[in-house]
């Protein structure tokens, strides 16, 4: 360590100015076997790399170490790194100083710092970007993990060639506003490509004052290749996606509740497109007017929104659930009679919505002002009429609204566990073995009656379900739930 610890928060004393000449060399590697160990260097104000710098992984075994180079207030770097590993993961290189800007070229002819700082210069004790060259970025070994983060602002200026070009299966992270005050933002040239063959690139921003704006992100496979990146992106604030996110036969995930996808009709190419809201309390509405009746807090995916991302995709799956790597979600899912349109209309891709993994009672979906027919597949799982390629999953409460809504249980294992909310409209259940829910309620007609196509089948009310064929058996638990609320209740099929 040199100048203090990592990112400087350490119990360990640090310097205010660190120097690093041409001719110093700083060594952590492993021998045979065994991880490269970890380089810190740090200053509270200014810091200035232009030596080497090596934490190597063993010959026969053991990943690259860490490096650190930052400076808190200003950071210059025109040094060599190498966290390479013979058999094992290269290692990770981390700059994190106030402020980034990546700039076009290689830096070569930015002259260097001859000595240590003048401690009382204006300059040690001001705040500049640190800036890094996009060459700089380039010419890292194949494999290396980059991590920059700011504690405000990264930028990615125009760019001379359009496109930040990653060796192959190198991972990148920006982290804007990393110590989540509310003061950064991530940023890059519209006409740029940040490109990454076979490498994840990951985008983060720390507050909800934050705000991530992206141009196209490519983590195709590299060529000779057949594995794609992934690219994540997650913000408490705004996304705002304006070129083609493409991970080939990678994952994309977008975490946020605000996102907002370009008009162009393939803005996502991914083997999965997963769409979560950054907090879990946040509820998901899909289809117009985008900002309804759901709220502004509310994470709002439009008509347009959807027929953007619909296309070059696998699958999508919108929701909040530990299936992703997040906690599991509590809100709501409403889809409004609009999105049927989306999700029938141009979208080619299978549409998940993903409810609650471990408690699946925590989240409702509100269905649309439509006449609808559901299909329970199995336990909180199903699809509806008019969304073509929709599917929930894990969803175990039912919001209906004023329409007639049918709701056709396909298999013993169909059900809905908690509720079933027939709103003012009227509600009817059909099936052979109906799993009934903890609660059915509703303020219009309710009816009961079996499946049977050419089958004669019986129909018993009250004791406990033997299991007999051709019965449709509706046990005493099971009409316990029924509320005192419908106008009409009728079992059995009038015709």
């Amino acid at each position: 360590r040199v100048g203090g610890g990592l990112r400087g928060t350490s119990l360990l004393p640090t310097a205010q100015v660190t120097y690093v000449d041409p001719g110093s060399e700083l060594t952590a590697d492993a021998i045979a076997q065994g991880n490269g160990g970890n380089i810190i260097i740090w200053s509270d104000r200014a810091t200035h790399f232009h030596g080497r710098l090596s934490a190597q992984g063993g010959l026969l075994s053991g990943d690259g170490g860490l490096a650190d180079i930052s400076g808190k207030l200003n950071l210059a770097y025109n040094g060599d790194v190498s966290l390479a590993a013979p058999n094992g993961d290269i290692g990770t290189l981390l700059f994190d100083p106030r402020e980034i800007i990546i700039k076009n070229g290689n830096g070569k002819n930015v002259p260097l710092l001859p000595s240590l700082p003048d401690i009382f210069d204006s300059k040690t004790n001001s705040s500049i970007p640190f800036t890094i060259y996009e060459e700089t970025l380039e010419n890292l070994a194949s494999g290396t993990n980059i991590n920059l983060e700011a504690t405000i602002d990264i930028t990615i200026e125009d760019l001379a060639d359009n496109e930040l070009t990653l060796t192959p299966n190198t991972n990148i992270t920006f982290y804007a506003d990393v110590n989540g005050n509310g003061t950064g933002s991530f940023s890059m040239d519209p006409s740029d490509t940040i490109r990454a063959p076979g490498g994840d690139v990951t985008i983060l921003g720390g507050d909800q004052s934050t705000h991530i704006n992206v141009a196209a992100i490519d983590t195709t496979a590299a060529p000779g290749e057949s594995s794609s990146g992934n690219i994540y992106l997650s913000n408490s604030g705004e996304i705002n996606i304006e070129k083609t996110l493409n991970a080939g036969n990678g994952n994309i995930t977008i975490s946020s509740d605000t996102i907002d996808f370009s008009e162009n009709s393939d803005t996502v190419v991914a083997n999965q497109l997963n769409i979560q809201p950054a907090a879990v309390e946040t509820d998901i509405y899909i289809g117009e007017p985008g900002i309804g009746e759901a709220g502004a807090d509310a994470l709002n995916l439009s008509l347009r929104d959807i027929r953007s991302i619909g296309i070059n995709v696998g699958q999508i799956n919108i929701g909040h659930t530990s299936a992703l790597g997040q906690p599991d979600g509590t809100g709501s899912i409403q889809l409004s009679s609009s999105a049927a349109d989306a999700t029938g209309n141009g979208v080619t891709s299978p549409v998940v919505l993903l409810g609650n993994l471990l408690n699946p009672e925590n989240i409702t979906l509100v269905g649309p002002e439509l006449e609808t027919t559901w299909t329970l597949s199995d336990r909180n799982i199903g699809t509806l009429s008019g969304y073509s390629n929709l599917q929930f999953q894990n969803i175990a409460n039912l919001e209906l609204g004023d329409n007639l809504d049918t709701i056709i249980f396909d298999n013993s294992r169909s059900q809905i566990s908690q509720s079933i909310d027939g709103g003012s409209g009227d509600l009817v259940f059909v099936g052979n073995d109906i799993q009934m829910p903890t609660s059915t309620s509703g303020l219009g007609n309710f009816s009961i009656r079996p499946h049977t196509g050419n089958q004669t089948v019986a129909i018993e009310l009250g004791g406990t379900d033997q299991g007999q064929p051709n019965v449709l058996k509706l046990v005493d638990t099971a009409l316990q739930g029924i509320q005192n609320s419908f106008s009409s209740l009728t079992i059995g099929d009038s015709e």
